[in-house]
């Protein structure tokens, strides 16, 4: 398995800096807005990609990094938001599935009928749902991993350019499509790496629970980095 881990964070001061400190030897490339860090982490060959927010984001500096750096794997990690009442705030979630979460469809109405209701938007059937399966064997190295500060969860992450917050929207993706968590990256890295057959994982620390009122912490982002120094530590050079 030798060859470049690419680790990918969208937001460089919660989702990369603490990975950052620990990358050794390393060298810096900047194409664009995108930023690229390359060094060793447990004498492996990583490079850190901050992908910025949002899926056109992540889309292209996904693609960047493949081209430059012709990965062996691809962890995507982070924060995300919970879309359960089992799944709490700093709680891990492994996915071992990410589906896209922008598909619905609109009904028509006049004018004098807008605004539209929540129940008038519908959720596409499951089975129609973009949605990319993570790597196995990589999903079971993370499932090794002593996790302090909450639980370990394994299961679907829902990602799109959607920030969810009314907590029946939330329930609503939950129960069609049995989402865990939801970011706006996953999908659209996952996409990419799967077009190059490149194996990926999935690693989000959950930042908030809507339905649990827990509020948005985005310094959570630390247990996610500090999770997939363990998980790089753990996997095969």
């Amino acid at each position: 398995m030798s060859g470049k881990i690419l680790v990918m964070g969208a937001m460089e001061d919660v989702e990369l800096n603490l990975l950052k400190e620990k990358l050794e030897n390393q060298t810096q490339r900047t194409e664009g807005k995108y930023h690229f860090y390359e060094g060793n982490i447990y004498d492996k060959q990583v490079v850190l990609v901050n992908t910025q927010i949002g899926s056109i984001n992540a889309t292209a500096a996904t693609t960047l990094a493949i081209k430059h750096y012709d990965p062996r794997l691809i962890i995507i990690q982070g924060i995300a938001g919970s879309h359960s009442e089992e799944v709490h705030s700093k709680d891990i979630v492994i996915a071992n599935e990410i589906i896209q979460i922008n598909s619905f469809v609109i009904p028509n109405a006049t004018r004098e009928e807008l605004p539209y209701d929540l129940e008038d938007f519908t959720l596409q059937e499951p089975s129609t749902i973009p949605q990319i399966k993570t790597n196995e064997v990589l999903v079971s190295y993370a499932s090794q991993i002593s996790y302090p500060h909450g639980k370990i969860h394994i299961g679907r992450i829902g990602s799109g350019d959607v920030w969810n917050k009314h907590k029946k929207a939330i329930k609503l993706l939950h129960q069609k499509y049995h989402t865990l968590c939801e970011d706006m990256e996953s999908y659209a890295i996952g996409k990419i790496a799967s077009n190059y057959q490149i194996p990926l994982i999935g690693i989000r620390a959950i930042s908030n629970n809507e339905l649990l009122e827990e509020k948005y912490d985005r310094n959570v982002g630390k247990y996610s980095q500090e999770f997939v120094l363990d998980y790089i530590k753990i996997i095969p050079q």
